[in-house]
């Protein structure tokens, strides 16, 4: 007996591509390659892309916005030129993001600096709450990485970090919560303390100090969690800006 053939019908599975938002807590998602606000080549806005959509990081002042450039960065993605003099330097208020994240955090931050240690200028300060708050200098003339982001206390000297450094493309991140501080660099723990107060400064910024402290070199991305990941989860989010900024070798 002949039997005729099934029309079968096959199943396509549809891969959504992972971004930081499939990770829950997600409070701040800032990407240098989309929802930026340019006035006259430099970046006057940044648009937050998690599923808050907070739209407060901003620069009025022309003398402090980055110049922006559309490819060239990192896996010729587009960046932020920051600090290329002591006066034009990123100043991006955040403190729109901090009563999203009250008790803990978990940032991660896409930058290099044009030399490391800095040089001619600049300390690599990346983020900052006031003069005496969450200033990190990631490193500092000396080299060292002093941090205190999501701490209320003294900073934490990291010593000099052994490896891929800032000189080239990398992901620095800092886990934090009361009786927990971690940094990390491209995914190894650089640094940990159980002495720990957390909190950041309602006057928290990125990228600049003053004239003296501030990151001279490309910036690239800025994601912030209401919480500390777990291993798996910190694991994805490395992978996802290791594959995008193509950051191999580490």
């Amino acid at each position: 007996m002949n039997r005729r053939p099934r029309s079968g019908r096959r199943t396509v599975a549809i891969v959504t591509p992972f971004s930081p938002t499939k990770i829950p807590g997600c409070v701040s998602w800032l990407r240098s390659d989309k929802l930026v606000t340019l006035s006259s080549g430099k970046v006057s806005a940044w648009g937050d892309s998690s599923s808050l959509g907070i739209n407060g990081v901003t620069q009025v002042t022309a003398a402090l916005q980055p110049v922006y450039a559309t490819t060239g960065g990192a896996n010729n993605r587009p960046y932020f030129n920051c600090g290329q003099s002591a006066y034009s330097e990123m100043r991006f208020p955040i403190s729109a993001f901090i009563s999203s994240a009250p008790n803990a955090c978990d940032t991660f931050i896409v930058f290099n600096n044009d030399t490391d240690p800095p040089t001619g200028g600049g300390t690599g300060t990346i983020w900052v709450g006031s003069a005496t708050d969450n200033e990190g200098d990631i490193p500092y003339i000396d080299g060292h990485f002093y941090d205190r982001w999501g701490r209320n206390g003294a900073s934490i000297d990291a010593g000099i970090p052994t490896g891929n450094k800032t000189s080239t493309v990398c992901v620095y991140n800092v886990a934090s919560t009361t009786g927990n501080w971690t940094s990390f660099l491209n995914g190894t723990i650089i640094t940990t303390t159980s002495t720990n107060t957390y909190g950041i400064s309602p006057n928290a910024r990125l990228f600049s100090l003053n004239s003296a402290f501030y990151l001279k070199g490309k910036a690239y991305e800025f994601i912030m969690f209401n919480r500390v990941l777990s291993s798996l989860e910190r694991s994805q989010i490395n992978h996802y800006i290791y594959n995008r900024y193509g950051i191999s070798g580490v």
